[in-house]
Order: structure tokens, then sequence, then C-alpha cells
């Protein structure tokens, strides 16, 4: 969608601060303002969207807000639908990869036999391999969301008020998440100096909690050159976006969970999806068609009509986008609705925040660590412009070296 005049330019940058949504369907709070005012965007499409925004954006901004509005939840919340969405999240259900856990880690990353890739029997694969990102993209992707939103409020499967629910995060791409907003809010996270004084040091091991979130792991060594493309050829994969979810999460540990919410139940797709009955989101299908997108098709949603035939004409969002990755895209990135929500979310945020380079310095380039050499043998299924890539930022860190990584 390009920008045109400048006054389109301007109407885009506000419709953007009030779409800086934090999860699917769900609009945080804009960075150092209140509820969106701004222009009509131009285009046909666009004037719709930002008038459902504007009517869903919260009172301040530490709270939660609402993309789209208008649009009615995708069910009503009762047992029977609470019974299904369970139901799909099962272990061993129709969303369960079935990977064969007791093969150790490293099998189910590069033995063929087990890793969930095509077989002869099987063209597509239960769990395969996406060729075009790599195993670090996973992470970053989790770590972003995690920087953004974080509810400790709400009960799974209870309908709750967005509008009025705080959101623990700061609304930014801040590393709040890590950092804890500073010393002067969070000095358990700091180190203490001999004057009393805390900061600007971190601390690190298990004095902290880990990413704020309570469960600090063991002190273990990390193969970056596993997870991003140094050119030495040992990058591995990530796994393709569907509708089947790696075993390991249907087991969740419980201090893996954010504390002071619900714990019950521990199965992260069984969580995903009863949290969409908690903020009552539209489902994908109604989502599509106010964006003008296309849209699945029952025949496209059949797993989850084996086990509830309305969830296939009104699908939870969150499954809806997995499917439609897989439809659309072949599992190699998202589709229309899950990319153009995520996107707007992630321009919204840098654009909303005053303190952000897009805001403060638009003329910023990087330079940290770019005088790193990669190795010659680069993935060249990875395409993208490698003049600066997550990896340059590691050596700047110090954790790799050119042609020795560690």
């Amino acid at each position: 969608m390009s920008s045109g005049s400048g006054r389109g330019r301007s109407s885009r940058r506000g419709f953007l601060k009030g779409v800086g949504a934090a999860g699917a369907g769900l609009l945080a709070g804009s960075v150092g303002a209140g509820p969106a005012t701004a222009d009509p965007v131009p285009g046909a499409l666009a004037p719709r969207l930002y008038a459902r925004t504007a009517r869903g954006a919260p009172a301040t901004s530490v709270d939660f807000g609402r993309l789209f509005p208008s649009l009615p939840p995708f069910a009503e919340v009762n047992d029977t639908v609470r019974d299904a969405l369970v139901e799909v999240g099962n272990p061993g259900g129709i969303m369960d990869a079935g990977d064969q856990l007791s093969a150790g880690p490293k099998a189910l990353i590069v033995d063929p036999t087990v890793n969930g890739n095509p077989t002869a029997t099987d063209a597509y694969g239960t769990n395969p391999d996406n060729p075009t990102m790599t195993a670090g993209s996973t992470f970053v992707g989790q770590f972003t969301d995690h920087d953004i939103t974080f509810d400790q409020t709400s009960q799974l499967g209870v309908t709750q008020n967005p509008l009025v629910s705080p959101n623990t995060r700061t609304p930014a791409l801040d590393l709040d998440s890590v950092f804890g907003g500073g010393p002067g809010r969070r000095p358990d996270l700091y180190v203490d100096n001999p004057d009393g004084s805390v900061g600007p040091k971190l601390k690190i091991g298990s004095d902290r909690e880990d990413l704020l979130g309570g469960y600090p792991a063991p002190r273990r060594y990390i193969g970056w050159q596993t997870f991003f493309d140094l050119g030495d050829g040992n990058v591995k994969n990530n796994k393709k976006i569907d509708t089947t979810i790696s075993s390991v999460l249907f087991t969740l540990p419980v201090p893996a969970i954010a504390p002071h919410t619900q714990t019950s139940p521990t199965v992260l797709p069984q969580r995903n999806l009863l949290r969409q009955l908690t903020w009552g989101l539209p489902s994908g299908q109604a989502i599509a068609r106010a964006m003008g997108a296309p849209a699945l098709s029952p025949s496209d949603l059949s797993d989850i009509a084996s086990v509830y035939a309305p969830l296939a004409t009104s699908t939870p969002l969150w499954y809806y986008i997995l499917a439609e990755a897989k439809v659309m895209a072949d599992g190699l990135h998202l589709g229309p609705v899950g990319g153009r929500i995520v996107t707007e979310t992630l321009i919204g945020l840098l654009r909303a925040d005053p303190t952000s380079y897009l805001s403060i310095y638009p003329a910023f380039q990087t330079f940290l660590g770019t005088d790193l050499a990669l190795g010659r043998n680069l993935n060249a299924s990875i395409t993208g412009n490698r003049t600066y890539t997550r990896a340059h930022f590691l050596y700047y860190a110090g954790v790799v070296n050119p042609g020795i990584y560690r």
C-alpha cells in the first residue's frame, strides 16, 4: 500500500499509530499518546479499517485495545465451544505434530527419519523445515511478542474487555522485557554500586528473573551458528507455519507460564485457543472480508471441522492465521490476514514511539559489527539483503568471530 501524496503519508502515519496492535486482534495503547485521532486514510478500504480501529482504541497507553471492534466474536462463550477448543488443542490431537520426543533434540533437528520433513508417503511432512528462514527467526519473533505484550489479569475462556485490561509491557520495541524500564523502575534487576545506587550493569544468572518471567534457566552454551547464517554451513532452518505445533509445546512447565495468570491448562495450543474467547476476537474469515483479502474455504479447514463443524466457517483467528499460511504460502510465511496484522503492528509501534530512530533520526544506518566477514557458505535459500544481518550484531556483541564461529 503506497502512501501517495504528502497528505497521504501524514494520514498513513496517523492510521498506523492507531493500529499498533499487541497480538493478533488486540491493540496496544499508542506510546505517549491517547486514542488515535487522524485524518481519514486515502483509498476505499483504509477508511473503514481506520474508523473501526479508532473506536477500539484504549483510553490510556497502558491498556490493551482492539482492532476491528465492530466485528462480532467468532463464537459464543459457552461450555460447548470451550470443550471444542480444548479438543482442537489436545495433545495427540489435530494440532500435535506427533514429534518423536524420545529421539532427543538433536535428532529432531538433523535426523530425516524423525524430524518431520517430507517422506515417500507424506509429501508435506508432519513438521517440515522452512528452507527460507533460520531457526533464530522463531526466537526473535517470540522475543518481540513478549517485549510488547504481557497479560497478567485475564482468565482463559472467560470474556474480558481489552479496553480496560492493563498491558504489563510497554507497547514499544524498547526491550523492557529485559531492562524492566531501567534501574529506576526495577532496581532488583541491576547490580548495586558501592555508593548504594543501582545500575547500569544488569544482574545475570539466577538472582534475577529470566526475562521478567520468573523462570531462570541453568547456564547453557548457545551455538549461535545454528540459529543464524554466518556462512559456515552450520545454520539450521526453522519449521514451516501450519496448524501443527511441535509436540514439546503441549507440556509447558508450570514455572514457564507467566506469574499471576491461570496455570491450567499447561498445553500452549489450548491456552492460545481459549484466549480467543477471553478477548472475543473475530473470526479469521470476518477479518479477511474486512480487509478485502481472500478468505479460506471450509474445505481448507477440514481438520478443525472434524472436531467442531462451526469452526470451519467461523474460525478462531490464531488457528486461521496458521491455516492461511499453509494454504496460501506453503507455510513459508504468513498469509494476507496474518501478514498484515503483524506487519502493521510493528510499523505502527515504531511510528508511534517518539523515541524510536524512525522519529528522532530517520536517516540512521546500522553500523555496529558491519566489519564482520561472513563465510562463503551462505544458505542460498534465504533471500534478502545480506549487508547487515543478525550475525553482524552478534559479532558486535562478541559472541562470534569471523572465521572462528563459537
